[in-house]
């Protein structure tokens, strides 16, 4: 049997090993963002009796703006606000205005 009449079995398996590996690698993050998601809901069902994501409140001036949590909990109303930001947050409860400052 010569080389051409051999079955090339291996070749179709390497071929389906590259394209699996490359859609895993390709549907990873977005595995990884519903995983986040799900842990960030389980935690906040913990804390709270309830809760809203992704609302918009009336600013007073014909505007809104967007908050990311909103949580009913014993003591009151919390909201949560993420915000993704590289370097150290520099801030306190009288502050009005957070600063960011980059790693060196």
């Amino acid at each position: 049997m010569s080389f051409a009449e051999q079955p090339h079995w291996w070749i179709a398996l390497a071929v389906i090993s590259v394209a699996l590996i490359a859609l895993v690698r390709a549907l990873r993050p977005r595995y990884v963002a519903y995983r986040e998601r799900i842990r960030r809901q389980k935690l906040l069902h913990s804390v709270s009796v309830e809760f809203l994501s992704n609302v918009a409140l009336a600013d007073g001036l014909g505007g809104c703006f967007h908050i990311d949590y909103l949580l009913l909990t014993a003591k009151g109303v919390v909201i949560l606000d993420f915000w993704d930001v590289v370097g150290n947050v520099f801030g306190s409860d009288p502050m009005t205005d957070w600063t960011v400052t980059q790693p060196a």
